[in-house]
């Protein structure tokens, strides 16, 4: 054993010791004091022969209160609020706001043509992407057509979510 590890075992030891001397010693010194019930001062003008009464006074006995039943349910729902709300509500039309597609993401770049079919060139994401009937593009937009007339180029999708259909034009150069 190291000198450290002694002296750690020596303090030990001694605090045991100590401890147990003053557990044996407590049991003795408390059956010999009185037992002392603290008086409550409810002000300063209490005369000492007051303060000697109330400490010698019995005990407060609580009574219980007497419940008053109440004609009224204090949990119940107001009935006329509610019909109040119900007859509003049914005499205004209900206005909702349909759900639609968001914008295309799409630029139209230009016309490709490859043998008998036509394709279109779009901006997808920065990215130059050359599209054709039937395609899918981001998952959500699938291309019903592509029409060219002299007015333009226009590219028909669906919005398969939503199932709605939405057009991108552009337009002939001059």
């Amino acid at each position: 054993m190291t000198r450290q590890s002694i002296m750690i075992w020596a303090a030990l030891l001694i605090t045991l010791g100590l401890s147990w001397n003053i557990y044996q010693q407590e049991p003795s010194q408390e059956t010999s004091k009185p037992v002392v019930v603290p008086a409550r001062l409810f002000s300063q003008q209490l005369a000492p022969t007051q303060i000697a009464n109330a400490v010698s006074d019995p005990p407060l006995k609580l009574s219980e209160r007497q419940s008053i039943q109440s004609q009224v349910d204090l949990f119940a729902r107001p009935k006329q609020m509610i019909q109040a709300a119900t007859s509003k509500q049914s005499k205004q039309p209900v206005n909702a706001v349909p759900i639609v597609a968001p914008a295309l993401p799409f630029r139209y770049l230009g016309r490709v043509q490859t043998g008998d079919s036509n394709g279109v060139l779009l901006n997808i994401n920065n990215e130059v992407t050359p599209i054709q009937t039937g395609d899918v593009l981001l998952g959500q937009y699938l291309v019903q057509a592509i029409t060219e007339t002299e007015a333009g180029v226009q590219v028909r999708f669906l919005y398969q979510p939503l199932n709605q259909v939405q057009t991108l034009t552009a337009l002939a150069a001059n």
